[in-house]
């Protein structure tokens, strides 16, 4: 095993008034990944954050990926980080994916980021007469982004928007070579900038994974 550099690694964020494309599927392949049919692929493109609504695929309702092959010819498109292979699922009456465009996203340049996952605490039962805990609340996971001030940024512009309307929007991280992606849906909160006595202006945020953030790849 060797490792990766994070040279090439970009990081994307949706904007809250983002129009998403909804698409009806009339068919899903059984593959890895998974193959979905509609009437036109108008508006879609490779790179796009999916998030497939009750279909009918346990593999897939409810859950997130990203658009990779489009063929405008034969009307498809595939589920990167989906695999309904050998799936008993069966194409629902009414299924719906909702497509939200890469072109509705903007870069933000990071000098640090750090995501966690969901955790859940135990809650002690301890007495004098035995030792106990049960399960406590789950936190959602979180994750924490730095950088550097810049004026000319507009990932910091839509940044500093989204810690002050608190609307969850997807994060998107395009890995190296083809390592695939990072997505999830946060609600960024806690800007902060920091002033060192010599040196770079900075900022600091944090946020809540509204939708865990996980990686997909083919």
């Amino acid at each position: 095993m060797s490792a990766v550099s994070t040279k090439g690694l970009d990081v994307w964020l949706y904007k809250a008034d983002a129009v998403p494309v909804e698409v009806v599927p009339t068919a899903i392949s059984l593959a890895s990944p998974a193959v979905v049919t509609v009437a036109a692929t108008t508006g879609i493109t490779a790179g796009d954050v999916v998030h497939v609504n009750t279909v009918g695929f346990p593999e897939l309702d409810n859950k997130s990926f990203v658009v990779g092959e489009v063929d405008g010819v034969g009307f498809t498109f595939e589920l990167i980080g989906s695999n309904t292979t050998g799936s008993t699922g069966v194409l629902s009456a009414t299924p719906t994916i909702t497509v939200y465009p890469s072109s509705d996203r903007v870069k933000i340049c990071l000098s640090q980021m750090d995501i966690a996952a969901p955790s859940a605490n135990d809650i002690s039962t301890n007495t004098f007469c035995e030792d106990g805990s049960v399960a406590g609340r789950s936190t959602p996971g979180t994750i924490a982004l730095a950088g550097y001030l810049d004026e000319n940024d507009t990932g910091l512009d839509e940044l500093t928007l989204a810690d002050e309307d608190g609307l969850p929007r997807y994060f998107e991280v395009v890995l190296p070579g083809t390592l695939g992606y990072l997505i999830g849906k946060v609600t960024i909160s806690g800007f902060s900038v920091t002033t060192p006595l010599d040196g770079a202006v900075g900022w600091t945020a944090t946020g809540t994974q509204n939708e865990k953030i996980k990686w997909v790849h083919t």
